[in-house]
C-alpha cells in the first residue's frame, strides 16, 4: 500500500510513431558487458515497445562503423529509416533532421543510451498525447544502478536542474512525487513523446543550443502553446549516462535561455 493509484491509459492503435535516435555508434560498457548502445537501444524499443505502428529514425554520424548500420537494419528491417549526419556535433540539428526524414504523426526523441524496462512502455508513453491539452510526455529514467536520473525538470531563478536527480529506487520522494505521474516544468530530450503537429509549431529543437539546454528551451517553447507537460512514473527506462561525467555548461548557453525565457524564482510545480 503505497497510497498511490497508476493509471494505465490506453494508446489509440491509429498512430505511427516515429522514434528518432541521433548517434555515433559508440559503445560502452553496461552491467560488466560491452555494448554498442545504439544497437541495444534499437532492440530494446521493438522488443519492449508493446505499440504495432513503430518506425525508427536513426541519425548516425559518418563516423557511424558500417557493422554497426548493417545490425540496425538486421534487426529493424524495413522498420529503419537511416540518416546520415555531416558536420560538427548538433544535438538539436539531429533530431531535426530525423524529424524531417520521419513520417509518423507523433515523434520519439530517444537517446541512444537507452534501455526499456518494462514491456508496453512506448504505448504507455504516447497515449497520454490524445488527451486534450496535453503537449509532450517524459519518461522516468534509471542510471545502471537503479537510481534516479529523471524526474522532470525543475526551473527556477537559480536552477534549471534534473529533479530529485540521484534519488533512491525505493524513494518515493515528497508528498509521493516519484510515485505518481504528474504535470512539471520541463522535460528532458533523452525521452520525450511529442506530436508532430506540436513539434512543428514549435519549430523543433533550438540549434543554437547544440549541447546544453536545449530540452529546456523545448519544454518552454511547448508550454508557451498552453499545452501541459508531464512525467509519467510508469514508463521506466534506464539512461546509462555516466554519473561522473558532470556537463561542462558554458556562461553563453546559461545566458542564451535565462534571456531568452523567465524563470520564476521557485518551480511552479515544485515547491523547495
Amino acid at each position: 500500500g503505497r497510497g498511490t493509484l497508476t493509471i494505465n491509459r490506453e494508446a489509440s492503435p491509429h498512430h505511427l510513431v516515429s522514434v528518432v535516435i541521433p548517434t555515433r555508434g559508440s559503445s560502452g560498457f553496461v552491467w560488466g558487458e560491452e555494448r554498442v548502445f545504439v544497437v541495444e537501444a534499437v532492440r530494446s524499443v521493438l522488443e519492449n515497445a508493446g505499440y504495432p505502428h513503430v518506425e525508427i529514425v536513426v541519425v548516425h554520424d559518418l563516423e557511424t562503423p558500417p557493422e554497426v548500420l548493417t545490425t540496425l537494419t538486421e534487426i529493424a528491417g524495413d522498420q529503419l529509416v537511416l540518416v546520415p549526419f555531416s558536420g560538427p556535433f548538433n544535438f538539436s540539428a539531429k533530431c531535426n533532421v530525423g524529424f524531417l526524414a520521419a513520417t509518423g504523426d507523433i515523434i520519439v526523441l530517444l537517446n541512444d543510451d537507452i534501455q526499456a524496462a518494462q514491456q508496453g512502455f512506448l504505448a504507455q508513453l504516447i497515449a497520454p498525447l490524445d488527451e486534450p491539452g496535453v503537449g509532450m510526455t517524459g519518461a522516468h529514467l534509471l542510471f545502471a544502478d537503479g537510481r534516479l536520473q529523471h524526474g522532470g525538470h525543475l526551473y527556477s531563478r537559480r536552477e534549471l536542474a534534473h529533479a530529485f536527480w540521484g534519488a533512491a529506487r525505493d524513494d518515493p520522494g515528497p508528498f509521493s512525487a516519484l510515485r505518481v505521474s504528474r504535470e512539471c516544468s520541463g522535460l528532458t530530450a533523452a525521452c520525450v513523446a511529442i506530436t508532430r503537429e506540436t513539434f512543428d509549431a514549435v519549430g523543433g529543437l533550438c540549434e543554437v543550443l547544440s549541447v546544453n539546454f536545449n530540452d529546456v528551451d523545448l519544454s518552454m517553447k511547448v508550454r508557451s502553446l498552453g499545452l501541459r507537460l508531464l512525467w509519467l512514473e510508469n514508463v521506466v527506462l534506464y539512461h546509462f549516462e555516466s554519473k561522473t561525467r558532470q556537463p561542462v555548461i558554458h556562461g553563453w548557453e546559461y545566458e542564451f535561455i535565462t534571456e531568452r525565457w523567465f524563470f520564476p524564482a521557485e518551480d511552479i510545480y515544485l515547491r523547495s
